[in-house]
């Protein structure tokens, strides 16, 4: 299977990616841009036993909200980046389609067909808060699972984009 990019960071030092290994499933990388600015250097951010896909960087960059089925179904973590350590579970009850509001005060995801947002707090300890139901709508589209995010959130959180699946026939 062919890697698959995720995400950059804003600084354009960094793009995340996911990519399979056949003992360990889909893994999460890092491109680094190189210090003389030649070219890029690859790191793993994660590997796990565990399905790793849909990673979104946080707007400062020192976080990594993702997708992993650890717990037995998909449900969304944040680690501290790059280092990859501390995650911390942020959904309860399944989670997909992570991105990370503007100011980096929220984490939207999909639970089953409800986006939701999470408050959240960064600092030398992430910490999630109060997660609101926002609304329903968000299915998979044609039966596929949808990694990354089927919506975007505007600059203030107030306003949504959603791609819907049309039914023409």
């Amino acid at each position: 299977m062919v890697p698959r990019a995720l995400d950059w960071s804003r600084d354009g030092e960094y793009l995340i990616y996911q990519r399979a290994d056949l003992k360990t499933g889909f893994d999460l990388y890092c491109l680094q841009r190189s210090e003389d600015d030649s070219g890029w250097d690859q790191h793993p951010f994660l590997q796990t036993p565990f399905n790793e896909t849909g990673a979104k960087f946080s707007p400062g960059g020192e976080y990594v909200a993702h997708v992993s089925i650890e717990s037995g179904q998909d449900e969304v973590y944040v680690r501290s980046f790059p280092g990859g350590s501390r995650g911390v579970r942020v959904s309860a009850n399944g989670g997909t389609q992570v991105r990370w509001s503007r100011d980096g005060e929220k984490l939207f995801y999909v639970e089953e067909e409800t986006l939701v947002a999470t408050s959240v707090s960064g600092g030398p300890a992430f910490e999630a808060g109060l997660t609101t139901r926002l609304f329903e709508h968000l299915r998979m589209i044609r039966g596929i699972r949808v990694w990354n995010p089927a919506y975007d959130v505007s600059a203030d959180g107030q306003f949504f984009v959603v791609v819907e699946d049309i039914d023409t026939t």
